[in-house]
């Protein structure tokens, strides 16, 4: 783990205490959590992505992942808290990001559930198994 302060005084499973110019406060390596968040959102976007329904659904189910992760880290974060309902200006924007793009989702999945776009993506994943079997087709 990085250390951008002083060394640990003491390692805890969750948190460190960190010297010098803080005081001993436990601090939560938020960083290792966000990069443990991202990898997670990258495994379930490959999954989206095979069993996409719509265009965009990918980055919009990204986005709604993100802002709940985001969301989450920000509470182990020692930010100054903001005016809105006491959460940091990194939570509001995670609120605001979130309920976005469940607008968005709902929206794409309803207006493409019988469109030109959805019968767009059958053609291409139809196109592509066809290549992929007249490649292996060997004469």
């Amino acid at each position: 783990m990085v250390r951008h302060l002083a060394d640990p005084i003491q390692q805890n499973v969750w948190a460190e205490r960190l010297g010098g110019l803080l005081a001993p406060i436990k601090l939560h390596p938020t960083q290792i959590y966000e990069a443990a968040a991202t990898l997670l959102i990258f495994v379930i976007l490959l999954f989206v992505y095979r069993k996409r329904q719509f265009h965009g659904q990918v980055i919009i189910v990204y986005a709604i992942l993100y802002a709940i992760a985001r969301f989450i880290i920000e509470y182990w974060r020692d930010d100054p808290r903001g005016e809105f309902f006491d959460l940091s200006t990194s939570q509001f924007i995670a609120v605001v990001l979130f309920i976005g793009a469940i607008i968005a989702y709902f929206w794409r999945w309803r207006t493409t559930s019988n469109s030109r776009s959805e019968k767009r993506l059958r053609n291409r994943r139809n196109k592509r198994n066809r290549r992929k079997l007249s490649w292996c087709q060997c004469a």
